[in-house]
């Protein structure tokens, strides 16, 4: 196969077929045939506006900055509407707000962490229009209520969830679709209708999902145990305190997750110091996960000590969106008004 489109071809093919084999991944006749013609490659990430922005989009931020060394064009649909169809999540008259609220609180997560130009799309852009509403109508045609049950509710609005998922990547021509391996029911929903209308099918990448601080899916909806992009430094330290860190244990270990889906990657293979005092041992230095693992498991590495490197890593990430947002009260408020 050949590479995407920049730099050395070997090393582009190599760094493909690593990611491709890292995750979860759908191919599609319109991709191979552009990387068969070492085309650019438009790789899209739709995020649905249905509470605040959290640790947990740090996953598909991280993918995009991946995918954009390889040289692909990446955007983030931001889709106005999702919110609303998932049981009302997003007020109506919060859409255009919470939009604002996502772009803005995006574009300072991934200004963290060294993501740039990429491009931001509004899915009501195309929402409105003549086209897609009579494309709407035909795919409601073809979906058949079981396969739309994917979001729970009884609601007309939760069916539609899946056809609008759809259309918004059909309508951005997405070459490439990233998300969480939790939508993969959407995707394959996607393009058995693209099928049924004749349209391209969509070749997705599906990255694995950040844990709450239950060990859980980290969940918009759920204060309590997510990590909040303007949780304070205090914040972030209690949630992380208390989440699940048995000594030596790796199930279900939230601090270990943590690090090895954010911190070591946003590294790229720097070393990890873990501070500790001399009567302790002193530093631990840390080439990668694999060696954290296996201090962790011989105990060498203690809760105590881990969950501080973790929970002071985060805070760093955050910091930058965290200075930028919280005075924009009037943003967060509008995005989020309060229900009567």
């Amino acid at each position: 196969m050949n590479s995407l489109k920049v730099g050395d071809e070997n090393n582009q093919n190599s760094k493909l077929t690593e990611i491709k084999n890292s995750l979860d991944f759908i191919s599609s006749p319109v991709l191979e045939e552009k990387l068969n013609k070492n085309e650019q490659i438009k790789v899209v990430w739709r995020v649905s506006t249905k509470g605040r922005v959290n640790l947990a989009h740090i996953a598909g931020l991280m993918q995009l900055k991946r995918l954009q060394k390889l040289g692909c064009k990446c955007s983030i649909l931001i889709s106005d509407i999702g919110g609303y169809l998932d049981n009302g999540k997003c007020p109506w008259n919060a859409l255009e707000a919470r939009a604002k609220y996502y772009e803005e609180a995006l574009k300072q997560f991934s200004n963290s962490i060294g993501l740039t130009d990429v491009e931001f799309i509004h899915s009501s852009k195309n929402e409105f229009q003549e086209s897609f509403t009579l494309d709407m109508y035909k795919m409601a045609s073809k979906v058949t209520k079981d396969d739309s049950a994917i979001v729970k509710g009884n609601t007309l609005a939760t069916h539609l969830s899946s056809v609008y998922f759809a259309l918004d990547f059909h309508y951005a021509d997405a070459d490439l679709i990233i998300t969480g391996e939790e939508q993969k029911p959407f995707v394959n929903l996607a393009n058995k209708l693209y099928g049924l209308l004749k349209f391209p099918r969509r070749a997705a990448l599906f990255f694995p999902v950040i844990p709450g601080m239950n060990g859980e899916r980290m969940s918009s909806s759920n204060a309590d145990f997510r990590i909040d992009l303007l949780d304070t430094v205090k914040q972030v330290k209690t949630k992380i305190g208390k989440s699940f860190c048995e000594p030596g244990n790796l199930q279900g270990n939230v601090s270990l997750e943590l690090a090895k889906l954010i911190i070591f990657p946003l590294e790229e293979g720097k070393e990890i110091v873990i501070q500790r005092p001399e009567e302790y041992g002193g530093n631990l230095i840390i080439p990668d996960y694999k060696a954290l693992e296996e201090f962790f498991v011989s105990e060498k590495v203690h809760p105590s000590d881990l969950k501080p490197m973790v929970t002071n890593k985060i805070n760093a990430i955050l910091e930058p969106a965290r200075v930028a947002l919280t005075p924009q009260t009037k943003l967060v408020q509008a995005a989020f008004p309060k229900v009567k």
